[in-house]
């Protein structure tokens, strides 16, 4: 078994021991105590240690792990994830009897899910009651650990339309049947026994069992339904971030200008050596964590060197805060360009190249400004004081000394504006054309099956097309939304997806440089109604006008 393998299996195992969320909690909670994490209680006093580590739960449905370091706090990390868990959560009056026939459980739908993958499973009860007990309200973990309940499709008869996709109301479509499997009942909801006629146990009376408590002490219930169907490991899927065009250039770019490149990467490391190879990047450092980031980063900058970070997540934002530059791509996380010092505005290495080369070249010439501001003085206020008359009878008109002094500051001005003419060297990336392809021959079949088919030619089928494109034109309104506060591509984008949500919205296209949006409506969509979405959003909005 492969590492992959067996890191599926295991995952596989802790979902089937972990039904519902307070089951996971619990499961957790054993490895971190089998890693060597002690539980601290909320309602104890902490008395933490250096180089402790803890955690602690709240509500049974969530964990806070942490470590005390053993050296002096300079500053923290926190990781934290939220995992939600769709499914169906069983109401406070859980059993609902359909026309004396038959029983269903009484649920609600609890997240986002797609409803139809519960269908026609083996289904189960599992979750957390409240209980009386000695030391006064108690939590106990329940799963009744056998098939309870379905959720049955209908027959193709009962619907015809079924598989043209169907619309499933959650009160109605998804109550599962339910019913005790252990011995069949009878439509009065009593079963035939040994000992005669009994009444067919409730909801909570099986989850009480299941639980070892008496019915009479439960006083609340936090109950789910989950699929009993057990994982199987079908495969592996292998996912790789594909190395962009631009990077090999931007590398070979940074080789040539006498920068040391070096890749960070929480990667394993035969993918990180095969992007190595590719982008012929001569060290890197694989499978590290984001405060290993960092201390790469420290041990450069205790060595001598001047570092800069490029980074897009989360994981790198320490590492973009210890640098001398950070650099964020303006398309990652908004954590990573909080943390940084420059911001990228396209998703392409050569900009991290020409601000590189834009820095060095402002910098030269502040020098060059520099050196010929004081070598012009140093010549110039000398003969204007009158230091060579004395010796040579030479002395500087004063109309000459103030057309010298305009004439240094437009050297120096002149100078400085040789940067508008500054060129990455990068050529600019062309979006290839699409494809030609051969002009397509539409097929129109008769109805009835057998009959001759009609072949338009592609004049015709051009001509259809030029009609149907300007009734599209025709029937398409264009309004462009001045936007105020759009900073980065990330702006863009939310404005984007905002404005794509509004029903009536066809197309959006942003400008960041003119800070503002085009959008294409299919249909009459009042300013109001895009001003609320970009609003809504977090931006201002300045004005809407028509095209």
């Amino acid at each position: 078994m492969n590492d992959f393998q067996k890191t599926a299996k295991e995952m596989l195992d802790f979902i089937e021991k972990s039904p519902t969320c307070f089951h996971a909690v619990v499961n957790i909670g054993a490895m971190l105590e089998e890693a060597g994490y002690v539980r601290l209680r909320e309602n104890e006093e902490w008395k933490l240690v250096k180089g402790g580590k803890y955690y602690t739960e709240r509500n049974d449905s969530s964990v806070i792990a942490f470590a005390i370091p053993t050296e002096t706090v300079k500053g923290f990390h926190m990781a934290a994830a939220h995992s939600d868990s769709p499914c169906f959560k069983v109401k406070e009056k859980p059993e609902l009897t359909v026309e004396d026939h038959y029983m269903r459980l009484n649920t609600e739908k609890y997240g986002g899910m797609i409803l139809s993958t519960w269908m026609d499973r083996p289904l189960s009860v599992a979750g957390r009651l409240a209980v009386r007990g000695t030391d006064g309200i108690q939590s106990r973990l329940v799963n009744i650990d056998r098939d309870l309940c379905v959720i049955p499709n209908v027959a193709i008869h009962m619907n015809r339309e079924m598989n043209k996709g169907v619309e499933y109301n959650p009160q109605v479509d998804m109550l599962p049947l339910f019913a005790d499997v252990a011995f069949d009942t009878d439509a009065a909801g009593t079963a035939e026994t040994a000992d005669g006629p009994q009444e067919k146990p409730a909801l909570l009376g099986l989850a009480a069992e299941a639980a070892g408590v008496d019915a009479e002490a439960i006083l609340g219930e936090d109950l789910f339904l989950y699929i009993r169907q057990e994982g199987r490991f079908l495969g592996i899927i292998g996912v790789s971030d594909t190395v962009k065009a631009t990077s090999y250039e931007a590398i070979n770019a940074w080789e040539k200008m006498g920068v040391r490149v070096i890749m960070l990467t929480g990667d394993n490391r035969r993918t990180a050596e095969a992007v190595r190879q590719k982008l012929g990047i001569s060290e890197v450092v694989a499978e590290v964590l984001p405060q290993d980031k960092e201390k790469k980063v420290s041990e450069l900058k205790a060595q001598g060197h001047k570092v800069a970070m490029i980074g897009d997540g989360i994981n790198d934002a320490p590492a973009l805060a210890a640098a001398d530059v950070g650099m964020a791509i303006g398309a990652g996380t908004d954590v990573a360009m909080e943390s940084a010092d420059i911001i990228l505005m396209k998703n392409d290495l050569r900009d991290a190249v020409t601000a590189m080369k834009l820095s060095r070249a402002v910098i030269r010439n502040i020098k060059e400004n520099l050196f010929w501001a004081f070598f012009y003085n140093c010549i110039g206020i000398p003969l204007a004081a009158g230091v060579l008359y004395p010796a040579f009878q030479i002395r500087l008109n004063p109309m000459f000394g103030a057309a010298a002094m305009s004439l240094s500051s437009i050297f120096v001005v002149g100078n400085a504006l040789r940067l508008r003419g500054f060129k990455s060297g990068f050529t600019p990336l062309k979006k290839e054309a699409p494809e030609v392809t051969r002009k397509e021959i539409e097929i129109t079949h008769a109805a009835a099956e057998g009959e001759q088919c009609i072949l338009k030619t592609p004049a015709e089928q051009n001509n259809r097309q030029d009609v149907k494109q300007e009734k599209e034109r025709t029937n398409t309104m264009t309004k462009v939304i001045s936007i105020e506060g759009m900073m980065c591509n990330h702006c863009t984008g939310t404005v984007q997806k905002a404005l794509e949500a509004v029903e009536g919205v066809k197309a959006v296209t942003m400008s960041l440089e003119q800070k503002n949006a085009t959008v294409e409506l299919a249909s009459d969509v009042a300013d109001e109604v895009l001003t609320k979405a970009v609003v809504d959003a977090g931006y201002e909005v300045k004005g809407v006008t028509a095209k």
